[in-house]
């Protein structure tokens, strides 16, 4: 039997397949407490996700799952309202930056602008979180992630180091 798996952390892994995340997901439905993906900001690595979104998966199937971090990598909005749906306040923590979502889905369905989409979306996830939310905006993102000159250090750094304090 496998080791269970209580936190899942890709940095800067441009090779990495998403799709990997249903299989976690099925292998740690009973330990996966939290998830990180961050990449850089650029077109090549906006890694799109196909076919049954894994994170959906990930929140479904983890019922331990209380952080999520999604920089780097395409979500979709709907992706997003369905996993703070199956979350709810267990959910503490989601994190995704503005930039870094798709809304076309709901602006096609709802024919609506993509701030109207975005404003919709951000209603239904902090109704489901019970609790104001909103996706990361530019500025908050850690500078490795927009500026490939900068020290990736900073964009794990922190984290890394929490885990030290047990």
């Amino acid at each position: 039997s496998e080791m269970p798996l209580a936190h899942f952390r890709v940095y800067f892994s441009s090779g990495f397949n998403v799709e990997i995340l249903t299989e976690i997901a099925f292998l740690n439905e009973s330990s996966l407490k939290s998830i990180v993906l961050v990449d850089e900001l650029n077109e090549s690595s906006n890694h799109g996700i196909q076919s049954i979104d894994p994170l959906i998966m990930l929140a479904w199937k983890c019922k331990k799952l209380t952080y999520m971090k999604i920089i780097g990598y395409e979500v979709n909005a709907d992706s997003l309202i369905a996993i703070s749906r199956l979350r709810g306040t267990e959910l503490k923590d989601l994190l995704v930056p503005v930039c870094c979502l798709s809304t076309l889905q709901i602006e096609e369905n709802a024919s609506v602008s993509r701030s109207r989409a975005l404003a919709e979306m951000t209603e239904q996830v902090s109704f489901s979180l019970q609790r104001n939310w909103r996706p990361m905006t530019y500025d908050e993102l850690p500078l490795a992630v927009h500026n490939v000159d900068v020290d990736a250090d900073g964009a794990y750094l922190e984290e890394l180091l929490e885990d030290q304090t047990w």
